[in-house]
């Protein structure tokens, strides 16, 4: 039955065959009559499988109707079309004979009709084989069904293969029909397989092209394509970033996968571009994702400059993309990421070297070195979960002495301002009027000078000490101690012209303002009693020939001293003295603590604060005795904690008022065993306050000397 519904589609077919060769002599005919050239065009296109020659007979016949190729080519038709109706004539007798040999299949006409479409099967199989043979079967290929369709939506002749399938396609019915697996040559499965997952060139890409999909996004390339990009690589998505200027003109990148049909896991990209830097990308993971773009190799980067006006990411050092190396002109300070500025010279310039791995966000083990262009050598990494850079440090084998010049400009701008915060193992020339160095803290002279920090250990802040020599060749020195540790009081070494100082017999009376350190309170039987006559302010009045007064009582806060009998009353009631010192601050400390300290905002309010009250005792001098001079003295003890914080405070007071102000620390009996170690019940005996009135005199005359302008008044 099969071969009879065969033999039976033939048949049709050849009934096809015949009407459209009487329509073709129509419509040949029609072409010779002169009819459009778009009618003309088709009858060519009908024609496309006559022999050329046969094709040269026909254009010749169009032009010439009444010549003889006409006659012909006419004749040659009707003899076509009297052959056809005696194929027709024939196929009617034998559907006649399908007919009975389909209703009755052991007739005598069923192997007859049989052998016949036998043998017709055969011709037919034939004549297509020889015009298989003479068609071009030289397949066009193209990615996949889409882009076969994309490219010929009308169709074409011929056999077209999709690379992502390996399957043919060939026009028929005005549709592209799948014919299964290319095999023209007989391939095996395993070598199709191969062919299929072939990495190949795919096109060139311009700039309009490099604007539409796929090709304006790396991420969607095909895989095992070669594309190259005649345009500004920049402006694809996901180029690499950070490219060298004038290496963005143009691109090849290579998308490589162990199979086309993958989900994507194990793809690798590589793109090198116009000057020939290469870089490398992988997806993986899960979700799978692309790594970021890496370069197998160090790449140098254009010099900068302006660090100032550095763009993304070259104006950071955290970001600064790995394997790369980058030379800074100068103002390597000013760089974001970079080390600490006072670690660092103003106007330094650097190369900075970045080597890592920066795949996927994982960055962990990165590590940059910047070489500054005085051979100071600082060095970090990336490390620890969230991955992130460690401190700068400079390596311990580097113990050298780094020399910086500070300048006004500096100062200014914050750098090398706090004589407590300065790098170790550096060596500071501080070029300065007295302007600029009165706005230093923690500098021992009024005079410019240089400042040395050193230590033996990077890590422990213990055990560093400072030198400063000032432009009078006068020495200071300090050390950084304790538990938690803190800078211990500036101590200069005595000099000859150290120890010309005015007298403090300049006045002829003193009034002292303080607590029961100033009051001479001693610790006996378990009772506090003041005895003001063995006061420091008593004695020091003694030795010099002069009078002192006492506002002062054991256990007073500044506080407690406005509103005491001791205090702002008895001042009120006094006469005018002509030099007041202020020593308070030791109970407020122990007693009221950080909360009460306030701010130096509180100055001339009515703020009820350390701050506030200070200054209300300071001004309350000033209406009592205007022309008297004023000294603010510190706290001996003085830690990291609030102690400090009270001395401060008071160092700021006096600036505010434009006074003068002693440190107790200054001076070494505050440090000395004596007065450390001597103390009864928390105080100092009269021994111990006899030493004190020595200390504050010399205190008190250096002051004068500090401050010349201040006394001349």
């Amino acid at each position: 039955m099969e071969k009879l519904k065969t033999n039976e589609l033939s048949l049709g077919l050849n009934q096809t065959l015949r009407n459209d060769l009487v329509d073709n002599f129509e419509k040949i005919q029609k072409g010779v009559d002169s009819q459009a050239d778009s009618l003309n065009k088709q009858i060519l296109d009908m024609l496309g499988n006559v022999a050329p020659q046969d094709q040269n007979e026909v254009t010749q016949a169009r032009i010439d109707v009444n010549g003889k190729l006409y006659d012909t080519l006419k004749g040659r038709e009707d003899a076509t079309q009297a052959t056809a109706e005696t194929a027709l004539s024939e196929e009617r007798d034998i559907s006649v004979e399908v007919q009975n040999a389909r209703t009755n299949s052991s007739s005598q006409t069923y192997p007859t009709l049989k052998e016949r479409m036998d043998n017709q099967e055969n011709d037919l199989n034939n004549s297509i084989n020889d015009k298989l043979a003479q068609m071009n079967l030289q397949p066009e290929t193209f990615k996949n069904e889409a882009a076969l369709k994309a490219e010929y939506p009308n169709g074409k002749s011929g056999i077209m293969v999709t690379i992502d399938t390996g399957h043919k396609w060939i026009w028929a019915d005005n549709s592209w029909k799948d014919f299964g697996t290319y095999q023209a040559v007989g391939l095996p499965d395993d070598e199709l397989k191969v062919i299929n997952n072939a990495l190949h060139g795919e096109t060139i890409v311009y700039d309009e092209a490099a604007s539409k999909p796929p090709y304006n996004d790396l991420n969607s390339l095909e895989d095992n394509t070669i594309v190259t990009y005649a345009t500004d690589i920049t402006k694809i998505l996901h180029a690499p970033e950070n490219l060298i200027v004038g290496s963005t003109l143009g691109a090849t990148v290579i998308t490589a996968n162990y199979a086309s049909s993958s989900d994507g896991a194990g793809r690798v990209q590589f793109l090198i571009t116009n000057s020939a830097d290469q870089f490398v990308r992988v997806q993986w993971g899960s979700p799978i994702t692309w790594s970021e773009w890496n370069s197998s190799i160090i790449r140098s980067y254009p010099i900068i400059y302006d660090v100032k006006n550095a763009k993304a990411p070259f104006n950071n050092l955290d970001t600064i993309p790995a394997n790369s190396l980058i030379l800074y002109a100068q103002a390597i300070n000013d760089m974001q990421g970079g080390p600490d500025k006072s670690l660092v010279r103003q106007h330094a310039g650097a190369t900075v070297l970045t080597i890592g791995s920066h795949l996927a966000g994982y960055n962990a083990g990165t590590i940059q070195l910047l070489f500054l262009d005085n051979g100071q050598t600082f060095t970090r990494m990336i490390w620890g979960e969230p991955a992130k850079y460690t401190e700068w440090n400079r390596p311990l084998e580097k113990r050298d002495f780094v020399g910086i010049m500070a300048f006004s400009k500096d100062i200014d701008e914050g750098r090398y301002t706090d004589l407590d915060k300065l790098p170790v193992n550096t060596t500071i020339t501080y070029s300065l009027d007295s302007t600029y160095t009165a706005k230093l803290a923690h500098y021992p002279s009024k005079d410019p000078g240089t400042v040395r920090t050193i230590s033996c250990d990077f890590n422990d802040a213990a055990g560093q000490f400072q030198i400063c020599v000032d432009c009078n060749n006068i020495i200071y020195h300090r050390i950084l101690w304790g538990y938690p540790s803190y800078w211990t009081p500036w101590v200069s070494e005595s000099t000859e012209i150290e120890k010309i100082k005015p007298s403090i017999s300049l006045f002829q009376n003193i009034g002292i303002i303080g607590d029961s350190y100033v009051s001479g309170e001693l610790y006996v039987n378990g009772t506090y009693t003041d005895h003001y006559d063995i006061s420091w302010g008593q004695i020091l009045a003694r030795k010099n020939g002069i009078k002192a007064l006492n506002f002062s009582k054991g256990g007073l806060t500044t506080r407690d001293w406005l509103v005491d009998d001791h205090g702002l009353s008895l001042l009120n009631s006094s006469d005018p003295q002509d030099l007041y010192i202020i020593a308070l601050g030791i109970n407020d400390n122990q007693k009221l603590g950080d909360s009460y300290l306030g701010a130096e905002n509180d100055i001339n309010t009515e703020a009820n604060t350390f701050y506030g009250n200070y200054g209300k005792i300071i001004s309350s001098i000033i209406t009592k005795a205007p022309q008297a001079k004023i000294v603010l003295s510190t706290m001996s003890y003085d830690s990291q904690g609030t102690a400090h914080n009270y001395n401060e405070a008071i160092k700021t007071i006096a600036k505010y008022f434009g006074l003068p102000f002693i440190e107790q620390n200054s001076d070494p009996l505050f440090t000395s065993d004596l007065y450390l170690n001597h103390m009864v019940g928390g105080h100092p005996t009269a021994l111990v306050y006899a030493a004190m009135a020595e200390a504050f005199e010399r205190l008190i005359g250096q002051s004068m000397i500090d401050h010349l302008d201040y006394y001349n008044k």
